[in-house]
């Protein structure tokens, strides 16, 4: 796994499966370490895996009020899930491609490519 940083006006991060393979998850040792970062108070989202088959796995820590954005490389606004409950987003009926994915909430944002494959 890979931390990286990226503020837009805050410390925020967001953490990537960078195993290359598709259909590649935490390991249970990764899991558990997720699970421990998001009770941190640094803003923090998962998802994985990454590149993806369509299928995406989303964690983060900024709340029930957290809007999940996802955008073309044009910026058109391809999918949007304001108080998303669920953690799997299925995504299979998106064109292959790379795709901007953002977690929103208050005046925290996190924003992170995602390849659909």
């Amino acid at each position: 796994m890979q931390m990286q940083s990226e503020s837009s006006g805050s410390a925020d991060a967001i953490i990537v499966n960078t195993n290359s393979s598709v259909n590649s998850y935490p390991s249970m040792e990764e899991e558990m370490e997720m699970y421990i970062e998001l009770h941190s108070e640094l803003p923090l989202a998962f998802f994985f895996p990454n590149p993806s088959n369509g299928i995406v796995w989303i964690e983060h820590n900024f709340g029930a009020d957290a809007t999940v954005v996802i955008k073309d490389v044009s910026g058109r606004v391809v999918f949007e899930a304001k108080s998303l409950n669920a953690k799997k987003l299925d995504l299979t009926e998106f064109a292959k491609g790379n795709y901007y994915i953002q977690v929103i909430s208050n005046e925290r944002q996190i924003t992170k490519s995602l390849e659909i494959i």
